[in-house]
C-alpha cells in the first residue's frame, strides 16, 4: 500500500511540475513507473504467491529468513532505482538486488 500512496504522490507531483518551464524529466516518470509497477503490483503478486503457493500445493512454505531476504533485497533495490533515477544516477547495481529479491 505504501507504494502506491508513493507512486500516487510522485503523479501529483510530476502533474504539477508539467505546467512548469522545461516540463517533466522523463527519468521522473520512469521513477513513478518502476514505483507503481515494482512497488505496488510485482510486490501484491509475491505476497499473494508466497500465501497461495503454500495453500494449494502440499510443499511446506518457505520458511521466515527466505522471505524476509526477498523482501529487504526488493525493498532496497526499488528505493535505490526510484532514487537513482530521480538524480539521473546509474541504477544498474539497484536493479540487480530488485532482480535478486524478485528471484
Amino acid at each position: 500500500m505504501k507504494y502506491a500512496i508513493l507512486a500516487a504522490a510522485l503523479a501529483i507531483h510530476l502533474a504539477l511540475r508539467k505546467s512548469a518551464p522545461g516540463g517533466v524529466p522523463l527519468p521522473h516518470v520512469y521513477a513513478h513507473v518502476h514505483l507503481a509497477a515494482a512497488g505496488w503490483a510485482t510486490l501484491m503478486v509475491m505476497g499473494v504467491g508466497y500465501r497461495l503457493l503454500a495453500m494449494l500445493f502440499p510443499a511446506a512454505p518457505p520458511g521466515n529468513r527466505p522471505v524476509w531476504a526477498s523482501l529487504v533485497l526488493f525493498e532496497t533495490g526499488l528505493l535505490g532505482v526510484t532514487g537513482a533515477l530521480m538524480a539521473d544516477r546509474s541504477a544498474g547495481p539497484f536493479a540487480i538486488l530488485l532482480a535478486a529479491g524478485v528471484l
